[in-house]
């Protein structure tokens, strides 16, 4: 992920399996009427361990992912939230163009996408949903 980038990271547990989650911290997150469509994409990964992670080698794939969809196209679709648990790992990202951004994902994507979906959110609530729950808001 881009290095000028500050992320909220936090682990916990649902239905007794450990999650990862990391999410732009809202301190240096502008709402974009720009990118008003909230996509969410999920991936499966192999599960590496008992922690039901993914491998260093799956870590570097995931890596090259995120640069080359979030990263390398300038901001769009800006990816704001991550969930990382149980062979499954969550992007929630904003974009101006949810076909573009499927498109970018479905060509890049280092494992089988299970899940896309798609819906307006110009206001990004359902970030600020997710992030309130993270911080304990």
């Amino acid at each position: 992920m881009d290095d000028q980038t500050s992320w909220l990271l936090a682990q916990g547990e649902v239905d007794g399996r450990p999650i990862y989650l990391r999410a732009r911290d809202p301190s240096q997150t502008s709402i974009s009427q720009e990118r008003s469509f909230v996509v969410v994409a999920s991936l499966n990964y192999p599960v590496a361990d008992a922690l039901q992670a993914p491998s260093v080698d799956d870590y570097e794939k995931i890596e090259a992912f995120e640069a080359n969809v979030f990263d390398a196209l300038g901001g769009d679709p800006e990816l704001v939230f991550v969930e990382t648990g149980s062979g499954v790992i969550r992007y929630f990202a904003y974009t101006s163009d949810a076909d573009q951004t499927f498109a970018a994902i479905t060509e890049s994507a280092p494992f089988e996408i299970v899940d896309f979906d798609s819906a307006e959110d110009p206001e990004w609530q359902m970030y600020h949903r997710r992030v309130a729950k993270l911080v304990g808001g």
